[in-house]
């Protein structure tokens, strides 16, 4: 199964990185970046399958596919700005890995904020329409 193998990826390569970090403590940093992002690359090819079913599913309920692209692209901002902040936060950064969470927080909430004004509109009308 590929979760054994993402584990045991990240297994050794949080054993290396802890070797090699006491004797250079840049190269351990970048080694970790390295299995992390072997890591997300490995599981990229599940994405698709996640995508298609995304796809089906707004497809059987007459959801727009633009929510179903904003949907998608708030997942991979939130995978990536963790990723980005934890990497800070391994190279002793905490506050800057919190600026990047910040950062990442609104730009989801700016994408976010279109499809929420679309729901409140259409709440809004529903309401309407059956009001006595």
């Amino acid at each position: 199964m590929q979760v054994f193998t993402i584990v045991s990826i990240g297994v050794l390569g949080a054993i290396l990185a802890l070797t090699v970090r006491q004797f250079r403590p840049e190269a351990g940093l970048f080694i970790g970046i390295a299995t992390g992002a072997l890591v997300l690359l490995l599981t990229m090819a599940e994405l698709t399958g996640v995508l298609d079913a995304l796809r089906a599913l707004a497809a059987d309920y007459s959801i727009p596919t633009e929510y179903v692209g904003v949907l998608v692209k708030i997942i991979g901002m939130a995978y990536l700005v963790q990723f980005g902040a934890e990497i800070c936060r391994d190279a002793g950064e905490s506050a800057i890995g919190s600026r990047v969470e910040l950062g990442g927080r609104v730009l989801i909430l700016s994408l976010t904020l279109p499809a929420a004004v679309a729901a409140v509109k259409a709440a809004a009308t529903l309401l309407r329409e059956t009001a006595p």
